[in-house]
């Protein structure tokens, strides 16, 4: 059994992706491969979703965050870079 983090499709969200469904929640992707949550691309925890965030406009690095770090980088006196 293989259980790993990808990208779905390039300059998409990270997505556990495992060959064995671990649940019924997985979905399957169609390769044999099932999906299942997502996962922050800053704190690294799985979510129920994600948010798109710009990155550098010139490097055109966008991330996709939950929803606690992108309460961090909306809250006042709470705020970091992207």
């Amino acid at each position: 059994m293989t259980l790993e983090i990808k990208r779905i499709f390039d300059g998409g969200p990270l997505r556990y992706v495992s060959d064995i469904r671990q649940n019924n929640y997985w979905t399957a992707q169609g390769n044999g491969q099932y999906r299942g949550p997502y996962v922050c691309d800053d704190c690294r925890q799985t979510a129920v979703g994600v948010y798109r965030v710009a990155g550098e406009a010139k490097k055109n690095t966008a991330k996709w965050i939950c929803r606690a770090c992108y309460e961090l980088i909306r809250s006042p006196g709470k705020r970091k870079k992207a």
